[in-house]
């Protein structure tokens, strides 16, 4: 399950109410989005037409490590100059996963993960 807020700050403004943290990239494959909100759009956008486009020439479904590999290696080319934070998670052929990707291009698999502003508090909730 993954689950996001709708707030977007700038600091300590909330720069916007209602901004869309989940983003759908593949039937099976979403993400969840921390950082910069303009930086986690663009880059989840363009890995899900790179994903559209591996199903379309395969005829198989994406698969979550692959999405989270193609992610990885666009951040790392920036050297963390790309704001975006992602949580990934989907199911494929070898079962639920979800993984982390920083603006460095690092990334981990966990059972459960929080990122962002709150994520003290949520690993909290969740470590209980």
């Amino acid at each position: 399950m993954l689950a996001a807020d709708t707030r977007a700050t700038a600091g300590a403004t909330v720069a916007d109410k209602n901004c869309a943290k989940l983003h759908n990239m593949a039937p099976n494959i979403y993400c969840a989005g921390a950082g910069t909100a303009a930086d986690c759009d663009h880059v989840t956008e363009m890995i899900k037409r790179q994903l559209e486009l591996h199903r379309m020439n395969t005829r198989t479904e994406s698969r979550v490590q692959m999405a989270a590999t193609r992610l990885i290696e666009h951040v790392f080319r920036y050297g963390g100059n790309i704001g975006t934070y992602l949580i990934i998670g989907g199911v494929d052929c070898r079962g639920p996963q979800l993984m982390e990707v920083t603006a460095d291009g690092n990334s981990f698999a966990s059972p459960y993960l929080t990122l962002g502003s709150g994520s003290l508090a949520a690993m909290g909730v969740l470590d209980a």
